[in-house]
């Protein structure tokens, strides 16, 4: 907000009952650093929301000492030059099950005023190549 309280969406009334997230995601395939007290990696996002984000740390993550609830920064920059938009939160949990190396899911702390354009920036750019592969019949 304009006064410098953090921004926040309110979530969609219309998600199914069984989905835990409050707000809903979109498949990315952004570029991003993310860092904790331990050091800093190179990440691609998964997924992104306002709420979170999941991301794919490659061949690092097998060893990466991060355990959910620990402090982390991601930095992620579009693939069309959007952000950089950096964000702090917490790692929730590693994702196992998703192919060979596991996933990290974040959870993003309030998002300040001066990243939360960006962030929406990235969500809109993420929605809007979703549409072209569906209207293209590419899923």
């Amino acid at each position: 907000m304009a006064d410098g309280t953090p921004h926040e969406r309110t979530p969609r009334p219309d998600r199914p009952k069984n989905e835990r997230r409050r707000h809903p995601r979109a498949m990315t395939n952004f570029s991003a650093t993310m860092a904790s007290a331990a050091g800093q990696w190179a990440a691609k996002v998964i997924n992104l929301s306002i709420g979170g984000a999941l991301l794919d740390l490659g061949a690092a993550a097998a060893g990466l000492p991060v355990a959910p609830g620990e402090k982390l920064t991601v930095t992620i920059t579009s693939r069309h030059g959007g952000g950089p938009v950096s964000l702090t939160g917490a790692a929730v949990l590693w994702n196992t099950k998703a192919g060979r190396q596991p996933l990290l899911a974040m959870q993003f702390d309030p998002v300040p005023d001066g990243e939360a354009e960006g962030l929406d920036d990235l969500m809109d750019e993420a929605l809007t190549q979703i549409r072209g592969r569906i209207a293209a019949g590419l899923r």
